[in-house]
């Protein structure tokens, strides 16, 4: 029975992975669409025409309600599914999301962030089978940790090339990352409601 337990955890963790893997994937190619685009080309667009003024705490606040949002979204429409692997890893992708307008003060910073994230994961999967789980994490938290003087120095030294528009237009894409992950819970929630018909309602 323990060695079971043991084989079901793992498999719940396995589909837990690739579920959060499938979303942030699919996240990502929303950002492809034609109506996000053109979103994205009026929100580079807008703030070199009209006269607008968004200071830092108004910023957090807009991305901190629209991620209330975005969770009550998903524990009323995940409710039934949110505790399997079928549903279970998206509340993490709202956490990815939530970082983002926190951690990410000017959008130069993703020129320094996503060779790393990209490096790490890639770095996570090959050495994951190979050691134990919890040594991989530590070996990554490690890492992320030794890199965080030189994403200091860089986000200091950006700074000095963000102009009030390039801050405004970065708002706006913040706001538009919510609309697309809105979007791509609306989309996963469809195919699960199609699969898994009768099962969860």
């Amino acid at each position: 029975m323990v060695s079971n337990k043991k084989s079901v955890l793992k498999n719940h963790e396995e589909q837990q992975a690739k579920l959060r893997e499938k979303i942030i994937i699919r996240f990502g190619k929303g950002f492809l669409a034609k109506e996000v685009l053109f979103l994205m080309l009026l929100a580079v667009m807008i703030p070199g025409f009209i006269e607008l003024s968004f200071s830092e705490d108004i910023q957090l606040g807009v991305n901190l309600v629209l991620c209330l949002i975005m969770m009550l979204y998903y524990h009323i429409q995940f409710y039934e599914t949110k505790k399997t692997s079928v549903g279970a890893g998206l509340g993490s992708v709202i956490a990815y999301a939530i970082c983002l307008p926190i951690y990410v003060k000017n959008p130069i910073m993703f020129l320094f962030l996503i060779p790393v994230m990209l490096f790490v994961t890639f770095l996570y999967k090959k050495i994951e089978s190979r050691i134990s789980k919890m040594w991989s994490i530590a070996f990554v938290v490690i890492f992320t940790g030794g890199c965080t003087p030189l994403f200091i120095w860089f986000s200091k030294w950006s700074v000095q090339f963000i102009t009030d528009n390039i801050s405004k237009s970065y708002f706006f894409f913040q706001i538009i990352m919510w609309f697309v992950l809105l979007k791509t819970f609306i989309g996963y929630k469809k195919e699960l409601d199609i699969k898994y018909k009768g099962i969860f309602n």
